[in-house]
């Protein structure tokens, strides 16, 4: 097999052409999704991606997203090119918070956490489920907590990586409490919790699976409208609040960080077949 890690310009290829993928099968099925954090920034800073970055985020609300894995789950038996991969019992050592749609004609072996069958290159997609903004603070601690035990019951090692002894120290603790249940068990319970909120008119909602925190809490409204964004030549959707989402995440978000954090942080390696 041939290794694209370093070869930033063929992994954004195979993943635009994930992204051009999803792009017909949600417009074929009336699918609202959206580009999201550096993939949207990318957009609108670069009309593209961002020149150091190799992947693609995209979001979708949770009704969208159940109806998409429902589409892509009928097609795997015959899709070859690509698969979505996400906790379920088609993707049995899946453990991930969101889906990942993977280019089946390459290969992705993770360095800390466990690799699930089929793993390639890669789009993410993150839902966003409804949330109680009048209890977000407990929301979002426990939400993190959560997520915290899965990743590390998910993890090869121990899960003691850390910035000091201490934290390395506090993370084995936890995974003697979190690796025994297994994560599957932490899996299952972030989902439950994730979903629990919808349906009951809360009017905000929260990527429970993104890396943002109470950032990643906005209104529901920000769904209804769209407009359509150039991205490495193509037009592809976006919320048409960018703008408003852009500054919560990343504040001013035109002006490029300094040289030394341009910069892609790989945890994986990843292959041609």
């Amino acid at each position: 097999m041939e290794e694209i890690t370093e070869n930033i310009k063929e992994v954004q290829s195979i993943s635009l052409e994930i992204l051009k993928f999803i792009d017909k099968v949600c417009k074929e099925n009336d699918i609202k999704y959206s580009l999201c954090g550096g993939t949207l920034l990318g957009a609108i800073r670069h009309k593209g991606f961002i020149p150091w970055d190799d992947d693609i985020d995209i979001f979708m609300l949770r009704k969208d997203y159940d109806k998409f894995l429902e589409i892509m789950d009928k097609d795997s038996k015959t899709n070859k090119k690509y698969k979505a991969l996400h906790f379920s019992e088609n993707c049995k050592d899946y453990f991930y918070r969101f889906t990942k749609v993977v280019d089946l004609d390459t290969v992705l072996t993770e360095s800390t956490y466990i690799t699930p069958k089929d793993m390639g290159v890669f789009v993410d997609i993150f839902p966003m489920d409804d949330v109680d903004t009048k209890n977000i603070k407990k929301v979002v601690k426990k939400n993190k907590k959560l997520g915290s035990l899965l990743a590390i019951s998910a993890n090869k090692k121990a899960g003691i990586k850390g910035n000091s002894f201490a934290k390395k120290c506090a993370k084995f603790v936890v995974s003697l409490y979190a690796k025994p249940f297994g994560w599957k068990h932490w899996a299952k319970k972030s989902e439950k919790y994730a979903t629990s909120f919808n349906g009951k008119g809360f009017d905000h909602i929260f990527a429970f699976s993104g890396a943002y925190g109470i950032k990643d809490v906005f209104p529901k409204s920000m769904f209804d409208e769209f407009v359509e964004l150039d991205f490495e030549g193509y037009k592809f959707p976006a919320i048409k609040q960018w703008d408003m989402y852009l500054k919560q995440l990343y504040r001013d978000y035109m002006t490029p960080p300094p040289p030394e954090k341009q910069i892609t942080h790989h945890y994986f390696k990843s292959y041609k077949k």
